[in-house]
């Protein structure tokens, strides 16, 4: 009996051995993705786990939604020279775990809502020339994401779009931005200063909440009002540049931080126009910041 039980296990075991050989020599496949009328089309991939390498060839004009959601073990993601792409949907290639081999196309001008979201491999992502806007939950979760480069055509982050990039530590904002929506930034937990453009008119609220190593904030000149808490939890924040003479308001008749945090404003330096101290001092929300400099 128990020779016959070693037996039997040491064929289970071979049989277990030979079941993940073949599987796996068929599991991983590089394919060229399948087209309709010059699109990818919507959830043709959708949580495929067996590819490893998709080619899309230049005639496509556009990715639609979903296309390759979920391809768990997707890494690659090959542009045909000479690609016409002009759109990437929504969630296109989200919770594409493993891609970390992902150029955008020149020529695309429309991005999706999450279409890189939770793509926990990217590290870096340049945008085309041309796009204007960066949708909601663009990027969101991208965990190991330490580069982004914004051309100067953007003018619009929108809600969550890099919520969550632990990894991201620095971002250059173009003058042509306008608008970055609630929590664009949250949780950004490695990013360490930022700068924005002087002609920005909406912060939305929480859009810095918790990037705990951010030392060094510059506002725009020229927002009049900006969101609720924009940076409630950024415990290590010690410099904050305002360069508007009147003191920019709060949504909601909110604050900075939270109304718990007060000991962050003392550790806070106020740097403003020496000719609106007194207006800074006296100002809700601004008045709680001990210390005030005059700029140069």
């Amino acid at each position: 009996m128990t020779i016959f039980a070693n037996i039997m296990r040491k064929l289970y075991l071979l049989l277990t051995i030979l079941t993940l050989a073949f599987t796996g020599s068929i599991s991983a496949r590089e394919i060229t993705a399948t087209t309709t009328g010059g699109r990818v089309p919507a959830r043709a991939y959708l949580n495929d786990s067996t590819i490893t390498v998709v080619h899309i060839p230049a005639t496509v004009r556009e990715i639609e939604d979903y296309a390759f959601e979920g391809c768990s073990r997707l890494e690659r993601v090959i542009f045909e020279p000479g690609s016409r792409l002009t759109k990437i949907g929504d969630y296109a290639f989200a919770d594409c775990v493993s891609l970390s081999d992902f150029k955008i196309p020149s020529s695309v001008r429309t991005l999706g809502t999450g279409m890189l979201m939770h793509c926990e491999s990217i590290k870096e992502i340049d945008i085309p020339r041309g796009v204007q806007s960066l949708p909601r939950f663009f990027a969101r979760g991208c965990t190991r994401l330490t580069s982004v480069t914004l051309p100067k055509s953007v003018t619009a982050i929108h809600r969550l779009a890099f919520a969550g990039c632990l990894n991201l530590s620095g971002i250059v904002f173009p003058a042509s931005l306008r608008h970055i929506g609630m929590n664009a930034f949250a949780f950004c937990t490695s990013l360490k200063e930022v700068t924005l453009p002087a002609h920005l008119t909406t912060l939305e609220s929480y859009a810095f909440a918790e990037c705990t190593s951010l030392e060094s904030v510059t506002l725009p000149r020229e927002a009049r009002e900006i969101g609720e808490l924009i940076f409630s939890g950024c415990r290590s924040l010690r410099t904050i540049t305002v360069p508007r003479n009147m003191p920019p308001s709060f949504e909601c008749n909110s604050f900075i931080f939270e109304p718990d945090e007060t000991e962050m404003y003392a550790g806070c330096t106020l740097r403003i126009p020496a000719s609106a101290l007194s207006r800074y001092r006296s100002a809700h929300g601004w008045r709680l910041f001990p210390t005030l400099t005059p700029l140069p």
